[in-house]
């Protein structure tokens, strides 16, 4: 292809491939990264509204925006989980497709990841992923019981 002729059709164009690949792998990573990083500010600016407000909060309100925030948050998570297992299977294609194109593992951003065997190898996106998704799911979960424990104890009142 260097020489201006085109390639046969059925000769695979592997730094094209690799190209579309990695341009794939970092859309979604900075999608993952924009959630990871707003999720919990909107959870909080949520706990700051509630804490806000004049007296006592309705229990029904509580225990509801606390299944409300639970069930988001659960769903964005399994979202969370399908980008993590996509990203995997990127990682996979672009160490296949350097190995093809010649790169190494100091030349190539696939090859040259950190492996779980290295010191601290396994803490990075999905690790964090993990930490501030149990984190919120959990805190909207108590925040609901909170609500479910004061309706039933003003309805035994």
């Amino acid at each position: 292809m260097s020489n201006g002729t085109a390639a046969a059709p059925d000769t695979p164009d592997y730094k094209l491939a690799y190209e579309k690949l990695c341009e794939s792998y970092h859309q979604i990573s900075t999608f993952r990264a924009q959630l990871l990083a707003l999720l919990p500010i909107v959870s909080g600016a949520g706990v700051v509204f509630l804490d806000r407000s004049e007296g006592e909060v309705n229990p029904w309100l509580l225990s509801g925006l606390g299944v409300f925030g639970l069930l988001v948050t659960l769903g964005l998570f399994f979202y969370e989980l399908r980008g993590i297992q996509r990203c995997k299977l990127l990682i996979e294609g672009g160490q296949k497709l350097e190995a093809l194109l010649g790169l190494t593992a100091e030349t190539g951003q696939f090859l040259g990841r950190a492996k779980a065997g290295k010191p601290l190898g396994f803490i990075g996106s999905e690790t964090a992923g993990w930490v501030v998704y149990l984190t919120l799911i959990g805190s909207w979960a108590v925040l609901a019981l909170i609500g479910v424990t004061r309706v039933a104890y003003q309805g035994a009142s």
